[in-house]
């Protein structure tokens, strides 16, 4: 459809049906034939197959943070390069999975941290060039470790002081339920509440220490 994804998913799922529908044959926004250039990447195992190799020491509940069928081949390697406590660079197009390749290890290196009960404290700082990429690496975030205990935030120029977030926050700690899981993919963001992992309030970063701070270069700058 295009190299780069549609963030909401509402108007994702409206740009495919448009795609899909026809009128006397005729497409109303695309004709074929459709042509990619890029060819597919290597695959790699899956999170659950490497979560069974004693040697890499993965968090059995990584597998289910990131249910894939398979990774692509360089987010194994980088995965695999960063538990053996390499420097790594993943230098590859957009929309390769860049974002996994070092997600997997940060995650499960909090959740080894849950499980031995240690002291709060930020172990990753993820910079982005801009706010709007901050922002939607937070929505991606939140389905994503809600329940699992792992504490996150936004520091940014928006992050409130103390206000609370209008849709609200769950009070403990819990996966989304299949419905605020349809709603996120709908874009109703407003009707779903954050997770209680989230530290949604510049107050919340402070007090609670989040394992993972979402920021841009500027505010560290600040």
């Amino acid at each position: 459809m295009t190299t780069f994804p549609i963030a909401d998913h509402g108007m994702e799922e409206q740009v495919r049906r448009h795609l899909r529908h026809d009128l006397g044959g005729e497409r109303l926004i695309a004709k074929g034939p459709y042509v990619f250039i890029n060819a597919a990447f290597e695959e790699g195992p899956s999170v659950a197959a490497l979560c069974a190799e004693p040697q890499l020491g993965l968090h059995p509940v990584l597998k289910s943070v990131f249910p894939y069928e398979s990774l692509h081949k360089h987010q194994e390697l980088a995965l695999r390069a960063i538990k053996a406590g390499r420097n790594t660079v993943v230098a590859t197009g957009t929309g390769s999975g860049k974002t996994e390749a070092f997600l997997l290890p940060i995650v499960d290196h909090a959740l080894h941290l849950r499980d031995a009960g240690a002291a709060p404290g930020v172990v990753a700082v993820l910079i982005y060039p801009m706010n709007a990429l901050v922002d939607d690496q937070l929505r991606r975030l939140r389905p994503l470790l809600a329940g699992t205990g792992v504490t996150f935030g936004r520091y940014t120029d928006v992050t409130p002081e103390e206000n609370e977030p209008e849709q609200g926050r769950l009070r403990e700690s819990r996966p989304y339920t299949t419905q605020e899981r349809k709603l996120l993919q709908e874009g109703k963001e407003d009707k779903v509440p954050i997770p209680w992992e989230e530290c949604y309030t510049r107050k919340d970063v402070r007090d609670r220490k989040p394992r993972i701070l979402l920021t841009n270069f500027s505010q560290l700058g600040g």
